[in-house]
């Protein structure tokens, strides 16, 4: 049936329960993680899928649908550890909501292709990987995947902070020595952060924003 072999029509069932998975997580949660049913559903299938694409070779030699897997392998456990792991700090968050929805673009890549260069079968809708049409499908759902990803990220809690660096002197008897401390102060804080810096005994700079800036600003 259209061309698809036994083993080719089990890789695309698991690929497209692996999409629709996906797109529930985002549906219900706006976002895919492994915190939810769907997000762990998505991530153990889009790794299925990945593998055994690697055994199928369509046109005989490796290429770039096994590139593509090996780049959704690699997106996706750099997405899986920095939801676990946080292994780029305060990024973290980033890196794993735009990882997690970037492999689900990855999936739309095959996806169209191998459905618009195989039917209807006898008279696809697509005459190769490279038809404009299809190029031109692709690029609307990256477009998707671009304008997602910048709403989700913004909606996730993490927004940049301005990180203020004062020399904090210590106070014998009640605490070990600290220098160089870094503190941190979101724009909407600094007024705040200014009558600290008041009442705080143990700062010896002088509070202002010249005096708190980083070495070399």
């Amino acid at each position: 049936m259209f061309g698809i072999t036994p083993f080719g029509m089990f890789h695309t069932v698991i690929a497209l329960i692996a999409v629709v998975a996906g797109l529930t997580a985002l549906a219900k949660y706006r976002e895919i993680g492994l915190a939810t049913a769907a997000g762990r559903v998505y991530v153990l299938l889009t790794i299925a899928t990945c593998v055994t694409g690697l055994f199928i070779f369509r046109h005989g030699t490796f290429g770039v649908p096994h590139a593509l897997g090996v780049l959704t392998l690699i997106v996706l456990i750099l997405a899986i550890a920095s939801e676990k792991r946080a292994i780029f700090g305060r990024l973290s968050r980033y890196v794993s909501v735009v990882g997690y929805s970037g492999t689900l673009f990855f999936h739309t890549i095959p996806g169209f292709t191998e459905t618009a260069t195989r039917i209807p079968e006898g008279a696809p809708l697509a005459s190769g990987p490279e038809a404009p049409g299809l190029r031109a499908a692709v690029g609307v759902a990256f477009l998707v995947f671009l304008i997602g990803a910048g709403c989700r990220s913004g909606a996730s809690g993490v927004k940049p902070a301005l990180l203020f660096a004062a020399r904090l002197s210590p106070n014998p008897g009640t605490a070990p020595p600290q220098a160089n401390r870094a503190v941190l102060f979101r724009p909407s804080q600094l007024c705040a952060a200014s009558r600290i810096c008041r009442n705080a005994s143990s700062i010896t700079l002088p509070c202002s924003i010249s005096s708190i800036m980083p070495p070399g600003s």
